[in-house]
């Protein structure tokens, strides 16, 4: 299970700012610079165009500055029990790691994204730590990679602001697993057919609406299972199951193993 730590939006920090961490942080940072800085990873030193990222591993060291300007930063932190498995989650993403990455060119999906996150501060602590955890699933999948076509349509199959409407419906599935969702619906919030919308939310995502929404609920279970004292039956009512046994057979699907040996197993 992933959890979201600090965070920071549009941070401005003064001119000759520096970071220097020769040692791990123990967590898991991704780092977003709105302004140029001198960064050096191993031995390479380079400058940073604007909107560049890095997601750094725990035992990476951290080491940029900027002595001509203010630097400004979005950035978070997040951990989880097993690191070797968080590596590996990233790894199916093809998220790269430690390494410095490019913007996209267009929309800022990712400033967006940082203005949901600061603007969901009224929950409680159980909803507001599951909130943050489908909000953190959801970036990482959507960050836009050199690797295969990952959150990327061709132009002839969709516009931009119809791939807005996508990442912002997916958004909302992994924030609300719970809701009683379908594919006609979601086709519906972008102005859609059911097929159409399916075969584009498919080329987005590399992976179909309906198994999406099995992921995302499987995730706020495994979460709930996690963290909380609850039977099988009240996890799968919170998860929007109306079937225990159906719960369980998808559970199962997704993670191999019943949602009582995985509360076991926590």
């Amino acid at each position: 299970m992933l959890v979201l730590g600090r965070y920071g939006f549009k941070i401005k920090n003064d001119l000759g700012f520096t970071i220097d961490r020769p040692r791990r942080s123990g967590e898991f940072l991704f780092i977003r610079f709105r302004t140029p800085v001198y960064i050096q990873l191993a031995n390479v030193k380079s400058v940073t165009d604007p909107g560049s990222w890095i997601l750094f591993t725990p035992e990476f060291p951290h080491r940029f500055h900027s002595p001509d300007s203010p630097v400004i930063t979005d950035w978070f932190y997040f951990f989880g029990k097993d690191n070797a498995a968080i590596k590996r989650l990233l790894e199916r993403l093809s998220i790269p790691l430690n390494q410095l990455n490019a913007s996209r060119k267009g929309s800022d999906v990712m400033g967006k994204a940082f203005e949901a996150l600061c603007q969901n501060t009224l929950l409680s602590d159980l909803e507001g730590e599951v909130w943050r955890s489908g909000w953190l699933l959801q970036f990482l999948a959507n960050l836009p990679t050199s690797g295969a076509h990952k959150g990327k349509l061709p132009t002839r199959m969709v516009n931009r602001q119809t791939l807005e409407q996508l990442q912002y419906i997916r958004t909302v599935l992994y924030q609300t697993p719970e809701a009683k969702w379908s594919v006609s619906e979601m086709a519906q919030r972008a102005s859609l057919s059911t097929s159409r919308f399916s075969a584009v939310y498919k080329a987005a995502f590399r992976v179909s609406p309906g198994r999406d929404l099995i992921k995302a609920r499987v995730e706020k279970a495994r979460y709930l299972l996690t963290n909380q004292s609850l039977s099988v039956k009240q996890v799968a009512e919170m998860a929007g199951y109306e079937s225990e046994c159906h719960f369980i057979r998808q559970f199962k699907t997704e993670t191999g193993t019943t949602p009582g040996h995985f509360a076991l197993e926590t």
